[in-house]
């Protein structure tokens, strides 16, 4: 809790409200401070922060997946559909895979920063490539389920063509992960190739 409002520290009844909420679950504690900033219902008073609602009137999902859920249903068009995308490729995902699965460069970049300085994405590496990896594994659960079902599918088939392309003369090295898309994208024909390989 410390951490998240950093430059001043909690009432104690707003620490024995997060804390009884959070049920000592620290990623539903940090999600739950996180939502009672964003929405308004904390605010710095002084040195302390303190609830700035009665704490029936807070309106936050009671489960850490409705939180996360409610952030990313929050998220502007790009950005969401960034976070959903890149659910797709897997928990760990490359800048490259996704623009050309999305089909956009212009503004992806943006959209990657952006959802860094929301802390649900994280840069993993610079080199070769850029690589990034979600937060936690439930954010990149939820930003997947969020999906419909006929949308991810197309995701998938769309992350097989741009794998196909970008690792054209060491195709070997992915076919687990074609495979594991061939098949949730429901192209069958290459599904069988690709697990055969595997």
């Amino acid at each position: 809790v410390q951490a998240m409002i950093k430059d001043g520290t909690a009432a104690p009844e707003l620490s024995q409200l997060i804390l009884e909420r959070g049920a000592g679950n620290p990623l539903f504690i940090e999600e739950f401070t996180r939502a009672l900033l964003d929405k308004g219902y904390i605010r710095r008073s002084d040195d302390q922060y303190v609830l700035a609602v009665k704490p029936d009137d807070i309106l936050v999902p009671a489960t850490v997946e409705g939180i996360i859920g409610s952030r990313i249903d929050g998220l502007k068009g790009t950005l969401k559909q960034t976070l959903q995308v890149s659910s797709v490729i897997g928990r760990e995902f490359s800048a490259t895979v996704l623009q050309m699965a999305m089909g956009m460069s212009e503004g992806l970049q943006e959209a990657l920063s952006e959802l860094q300085s929301l802390e649900l994405i994280y840069e993993k590496n610079l080199f070769p490539e850029m690589e990034y990896t979600f937060k936690h594994a439930l954010t990149y659960e939820v930003a997947y389920n969020s999906l419909l079902q006929e949308r991810r599918k197309y995701f998938h088939a769309a992350v097989v063509a741009a794998i196909e392309r970008l690792y054209l003369d060491r195709i070997e090295e992915q076919v687990e992960l074609l495979s594991r898309h061939a098949f949730r994208g429901e192209l069958w024909e290459k599904a069988v190739v690709y697990l055969k390989q595997a």
